[in-house]
Order: structure tokens, then C-alpha cells, then sequence
């Protein structure tokens, strides 16, 4: 629910409710790739089926499979872990009735206020009014009320 507010002389601000005290950053990996290696066909190991020939095949069509479903297997285990921590965190600060943060965060320099707000929707309404009093030109030094 972050919202992007430019104040009256220009300044921009990002104001938000967060739950983590820190932020999650994103790095991007950029890793060549490799192209594909020109040679062998499959029909050129399919005119030589043997005994021998065939348990290679299937070695080989078992380690594919697995080369390319393993990754996908734990990356939905991983999404569901995800999930249910998610789901149980989110539980466990509405029941414990931990506060939220709402931030006003400056993204043309750097400055950034963070207050500690009890309620899901008590918090709603200080991120709608910091916003609106950022809107205004007022700094936000205190959380209106």
C-alpha cells in the first residue's frame, strides 16, 4: 500500500506500511548464456539400440527429467513454505497485536521517518494522513493524529 506523494516544492516522498524493520532487495543476476552444443542427434543413438544402448538412453532420459522437474518440485515447495510463513507471521502480529511501521521515505534524497502504529486499520489511516500532510508541504517530524 505504498503511495507516491510529490510535495509542493517538488520533493517526492514514498509513504508506506511495512511489517519487517528492514526492506528486501532485489539483485539482479546477469550470467551469459550458453549456447547449445552442435553434434549429437537422437536419432543418431536410436540406430544403435542394444542392450547397453538402451539402459544409456534411459540413464540419460531419467537425469533430463530430473535436470529440468527437480527444479520445479522445489520451487513449489518453497513457494508453499513461503505461504504458510507468511500467512502465520501476518496471524501472529494481528493476534500479538504488534505495530506496524509506516515510513515516509524521500526518493529525491535521501531522509526517511519512520513511526511504530498498533492496529491494521489505525495504520491505514496514518499512511492516508501522512500523505495528505506531505501533500500540503508540511515535513513530516511527528504521525498526525
Amino acid at each position: 500500500m505504498a503511495t507516491t506523494v510529490t510535495a509542493p516544492g517538488g520533493g517526492r516522498w514514498r509513504v508506506g506500511r511495512r511489517w519487517l524493520p528492514w526492506r528486501f532487495r532485489l539483485r539482479r543476476r546477469l550470467d551469459g548464456v550458453e549456447g547449445l552444443e552442435e553434434g549429437a542427434h537422437v536419432g543418431d543413438l536410436l540406430d544403435a539400440v542394444d542392450g547397453p544402448a538402451v539402459a544409456v538412453i534411459a540413464v540419460v532420459t531419467v537425469a533430463l527429467f530430473l535436470w529440468f522437474l527437480l527444479p520445479v518440485v522445489i520451487a513449489l515447495i518453497e513457494l508453499f513454505a513461503l505461504a504458510l510463513i507468511v500467512s502465520l507471521g501476518v496471524l501472529v502480529r494481528i493476534g500479538l497485536r504488534r505495530p506496524w511501521l509506516v515510513d515516509a521515505e524521500r526518493l529525491d534524497r535521501h531522509g526517511r521517518h519512520t513511526w511504530q502504529v498498533v492496529g491494521w486499520r489505525r495504520s491505514g489511516r496514518a499512511v492516508t494522513e501522512l500523505a495528505d500532510k506531505l501533500r500540503l508541504g508540511q515535513p513530516p517530524t511527528q504521525l498526525p493524529h
